[in-house]
């Protein structure tokens, strides 16, 4: 006896002889009343199915052979299912999931796909969608600063903190004396090269001072808010005077800012299309699926689905592969 995996690959390469066993049966399928054209395995094979297997050809740009050969090739496909369905082939889990997954793959393809590849996002849509998101849009002021900062903790003798503030004062003065070039970036402005011997602020001390961009109302982990609000107070490029605070001495400058609000429409309209139109295409796959929940008239007793105790799940297997389907659509498997 074959096995099931042999026994296909012999059905595929045998040839299906009609020479010699007469002319095909000349009756009418009863019911379609289409003439019979052979019996293969009990089941009729009809002019109607010929013809349906040349159109179905022609659709799609293959050549149609001749009758005959035409009609030999159904023969073989025919009894092939017939072998295939005799050894259980069609209650076969794996073969019934494939087997499933290209009918809802299809139906997904004539019913949901093109709607999701035509969907668009009208003009009127992106300006409601700017407006309705101008608060998530707009930015708030932004002011970028530099520090000098000596370190002398208030539990330290005053005399001690008083020579400390006397060396702030000094790296003030060389600042004031030889000012660092304007500009944006942190290689610009604020207090220059002097930062490296007047702050002991280990990640601004080698940029100017520079401790980047905050936002209005924002904090900072290496800045007090005391300071930064002396900060905000000032105008672009200029500083404050010596600062003291409980961990040592600052000098904070304001060296550049810029204003918050709604940015252009125009800036953000390509951003706004596309979150808009991926919306559309998860609405248009969340309803397709309810219509077709809705179509089935499910009901689920709860009793007995409270009853089924599942295997435990083995670490050690694989999670199983989800098949892949067109961009922007879910695959059959994720839907199970």
């Amino acid at each position: 006896m074959f096995s099931k995996l042999h026994i296909l690959p012999m059905l595929l390469a045998a040839p299906v002889l009609l020479t010699g066993c007469g002319e095909p049966p000349s009756e009418t399928d009863a019911a379609g009343g289409s003439p019979v054209l052979a019996t293969v395995a009990g089941e009729p094979v009809t002019e109607a199915d010929l013809l349906a297997e040349a159109k179905w050809r022609m659709e799609r740009r293959e050549a149609i052979p001749s009758t005959k050969e035409l009609l030999d090739e159904l023969i073989q496909r025919r009894a092939l299912l017939a072998k295939a369905r005799s050894e259980g082939f069609d209650e076969d889990p794996d073969t019934r999931r494939r087997m499933e997954n290209l009918l809802i793959a299809a139906l997904r393809e004539r019913d949901l796909e093109p709607a999701v590849a035509n969907a668009q996002v009208s003009d009127e849509e992106l300006r409601e969608e700017y407006e309705n998101r101008s608060a998530e849009l707009g930015t708030k002021d932004l002011d970028r600063f530099a520090i000098l900062f000596l370190e002398a903790d208030e539990k330290r003798p005053d005399d001690y903190r008083a020579e400390v503030r006397s060396r702030l004062e000094e790296g003030v003065a060389k600042s004031d004396a030889n000012p660092a070039p304007g500009g944006r970036g942190p290689a610009a402005g604020g207090f220059g090269a002097i930062a490296v011997d007047y702050s002991d602020d280990q990640a601004g001390r080698y940029r100017g001072g520079d401790i980047g961009w905050i936002e209005a109302g924002a904090g900072s982990a290496r800045v007090p808010d005391s300071i930064l609000e002396v900060g905000r107070s000032l105008e672009p490029g200029a500083r404050s005077g010596i600062i003291e605070a409980p961990e040592g001495f600052y000098v904070i400058m304001k060296t550049d800012s810029r204003p918050g609000g709604l940015p252009a429409f125009e800036k953000v309209s390509a951003r706004l299309y596309q979150d808009l139109l991926i919306a559309k295409r998860q609405q248009l796959q969340q309803d397709f699926m309810a219509d077709i929940l809705s179509a089935a008239e499910i009901s689920i007793d709860a009793d007995a689905l409270a009853g089924v105790e599942l295997p435990a799940s083995s670490e050690s297997l694989a999670p199983p592969v989800a098949p892949t389907g067109p961009a922007g659509v879910p695959s059959p498997a994720a839907s199970r």
